[in-house]
Parts: structure tokens; C-alpha cells; sequence
């Protein structure tokens, strides 16, 4: 079985940490959110995996290379407009053959079992399986879906007696006739807009397989602040594998500072403790903490970031200071 990561997206809402990096590359403990996806995907299995772009593309390159590192093997397509998930899926028509793909949006945590989720679209007999959450709150990609897990609705589309509602969780496992027979070539066609209303009128069938995993979708800051925490929280694992527990819940890279002695900075989860008890923090690579600073609870430092004296960080993450900051 092959892959595809949609990587072409422009990250508008992730600006200024998107001016200089393309999104899939905005850094989740350390590393690019796409990585923690391709080491999944290597994981389960998988050699070949389609990347497309569009925003950057030298910059996604040169990060991720050949996918050997990996385990992998990239096969890359730059797309001068940008040709919306579905679109992507039918330009590589030509890598794919005769086996259904798993397609990922390259700017999400995702803590799911890739194998689960085939194995759910082999078992559901459908063209198209997506991958939902049952993430609380407004829902960007709501999916309404009946008892036997069929697809009823999706966005705005009148949903006749749900069982289910979610959120698209960005991952789907798709066969071959899906984007073959029901995507035209060459033109710009979205997964939820276009694709899949098109697919329920002709009657064919859409699974939803729901997800209870972590999950969060890093397209925005409140996302990339909600993705930390999930994993501060130790409810999507892998993520924090290069960082050492200096102390409960206190996650530090390779010559991560703070302050002259760790008694000396003042913690807000003294007052603000986690259910378990930890502190829930990250102190990057070379990032900092001096005396004087408030660090915490659910707060992440990225690599070489800096939190000076009389500065607070909690509910957050800082990143890099050169790439908060526009060009």
C-alpha cells in the first residue's frame, strides 16, 4: 500500500511562523509536524508516499529529502495552483496503481494506528473510509454518519437522522475507482466540498470510521497550542521520544536551560497541577528559562526560544524567536 501527505497548504493562519517555513514543517517538539507522519507511516509498513506542494516547495525538499531517513521512499509533485486534496489524489494516478492509498494532511497530530484504519476500510466494503473525531466544540469538517457507520452528510449538507457527528479528522483510506471514476483530472477538486457530496448522490459508498485517538488539527495557533498539550498530557505518544523527564512532567531537550537552579524559577503548576500531578512543560533544544520567569502549566518552549526574566507561558507555545517574528 502507498500514501500520500497533502503538504501544498499556504499555513495563513500559522503567520509569521509560516513566511519562512511551509506548514508541514512548523515544529512539534523539536520536529516537523509532517515527520512524527512519516515515521507513523514507515512504522506501519509503507515505502511509498506521494508528497505534493505548492507554498516553499525547495524549503519542504530539502527537509525531508528522499524519505530514506525514513525508511521511505518520497515521490514529490509541485502544484503551481494549488489542486485541493482530492485533485492531488487523482495527479498521482500515476504512482498509485491497483491498491487503495492512505492520504494524510501533512499539518496534524495524529495518534491513530494506520493498520487499524485500513484494516476498517477493508472490513467496512466501501471506496472511501474517513477517518473521524469526536473533537468537542464548532466543527470545521463536520461528518454525520447512520448506525452501520455510512456517510449521510458532510459540511452543510441536511443530515437524515445522524447516529453520529464529527469532525474530519484529515486521514482517509481510498481504492482505486475513487479518484479514477469520480475525480476529473487537472483542476483544482476538494475531499468534502466536491468529492464526497458527489460520491452520496451517486450512491456510493462512504464509510466513517471513528477515531477516539488524539488528534488535532495544527493549522492555526490555537490547534499547534492544543497539539502540545495533548501530548504534555501524555494522550499522543511519540511525540516527546527526544526529550528526557528532567522531573515530573518537566520534558527538556539537549542543553535545555533553566535558570541557575530549577528552585529558582517560579512554576504555575504549583497551584495549577495536572490530574495526574505533572507539571506538563517542554524546554527544547537550547531553549532557556532565566530566574525570574513563569513557566506553565501546558506550556512549551521550541528550540532556542527564550523566556526572560519577568515573562509567563502558560496554555501556549513559543516557538523559535526569529521565526515568531514576520521577515
Amino acid at each position: 500500500m502507498k500514501a500520500l501527505v497533502l503538504a501544498a497548504g499556504l499555513g495563513s493562519r500559522l503567520r509569521p511562523l509560516t513566511e519562512r517555513l511551509p506548514k508541514p514543517l512548523v515544529p512539534l517538539f523539536g520536529r516537523p509536524c509532517v515527520e512524527h507522519l512519516l515515521r507513523k507511516l514507515s512504522a506501519a509498513g509503507i515505502r511509498d508516499v506521494a508528497i505534493n506542494t505548492h507554498w516553499l516547495p525547495d524549503v519542504l525538499q530539502q527537509a525531508l529529502g528522499d524519505g530514506t531517513h525514513w525508511g521511505l521512499r518520497l515521490h514529490w509533485q509541485h502544484e503551481p495552483e494549488l489542486l485541493e486534496g482530492a485533485g492531488t489524489l487523482k495527479s498521482f494516478e500515476w504512482l498509485f496503481g491497483d491498491e487503495p492509498v492512505v492520504c494524510l494532511n501533512g499539518d496534524v497530530l495524529w495518534d491513530g494506528n494506520v493498520g487499524a484504519v485500513v484494516a476498517a476500510h477493508r472490513s467496512g466494503g466501501a471506496e472511501l473510509t474517513l477517518v473521524t473525531t469526536p473533537v468537542p466544540g464548532p466543527l470545521s469538517r463536520a461528518v454525520a454518519w447512520d448506525a452501520a457507520g455510512s456517510l449521510v452528510a458532510i459540511r452543510r449538507m441536511a443530515a437524515a437522522g445522524p447516529a453520529w457527528i464529527g469532525d474530519f479528522a484529515g486521514v482517509m483510506v481510498a481504492e482505486p475507482r475513487v479518484w479514477r471514476e469520480w475525480v476529473p483530472p487537472g483542476v483544482p477538486y476538494h475531499l468534502t466540498v466536491d468529492l464526497c457530496p458527489r460520491l452520496l448522490a451517486a450512491g456510493v459508498p462512504v464509510h466513517c470510521h471513528l477515531d477516539q485517538s488524539a488528534w488535532a488539527d495544527i493549522g492555526s495557533r490555537e490547534g499547534l497550542d492544543r497539539a502540545h498539550a495533548l501530548a504534555l498530557l501524555r494522550r499522543a505518544t511519540g511525540y516527546l521520544d527526544d526529550a528526557v523527564e528532567t522531573a515530573p512532567g518537566v520534558w527538556c531537550g539537549p542543553a535545555a536551560l533553566v535558570g541557575t537552579r530549577l528552585r529558582r524559577v517560579r512554576w504555575l503548576t504549583r497551584s495549577h497541577r495536572m490530574p495526574d500531578g505533572h507539571a506538563g512543560v517542554y524546554l527544547g533544544a537550547g531553549s532557556r528559562v532565566e530566574a525570574g520567569a513563569t513557566l506553565g502549566p501546558y506550556a512549551a518552549l521550541g528550540p532556542g526560544a527564550v523566556l526572560r526574566p519577568g515573562e509567563s507561558l502558560a496554555y501556549g507555545v513559543r516557538l523559535d524567536n526569529d521565526l515568531e517574528r514576520s521577515p
